[in-house]
């Protein structure tokens, strides 16, 4: 997978898109995208502490902190989804 194609956070997609402007995700014209802050565009792979609903889970990063409870990292890829129904109201 691409890095252009992960919403990393703000931390993660503020160093794609402006340190690193050549691996950025682009729109059809060519144009820097940035997830929820130019568009309502939803990359197709994110980073989350948690599961999401309509979201498939890539690989599972487990850590340890001593200033708290342990966790989990997600990669997640966005199921696969029907194309909406056009008779449907």
């Amino acid at each position: 997978m691409p890095e252009r194609d992960i919403n990393g956070g703000y931390m993660v997609n503020g160093w794609l898109q402006y340190a690193h402007p050549e691996h950025a995700h682009r729109d059809s014209q060519g144009d820097m995208e940035i997830p929820w802050l130019n568009g309502a565009n939803e990359l197709p792979y994110k980073i989350a502490n948690s599961q999401s609903d309509g979201w498939d889970v890539v690989q599972t990063l487990a850590y340890t902190s001593w200033l708290g409870p342990p966790g989990h990292i997600y990669v997640l890829k966005a199921a696969r989804r029907s194309p909406p129904n056009q008779f449907s109201r």
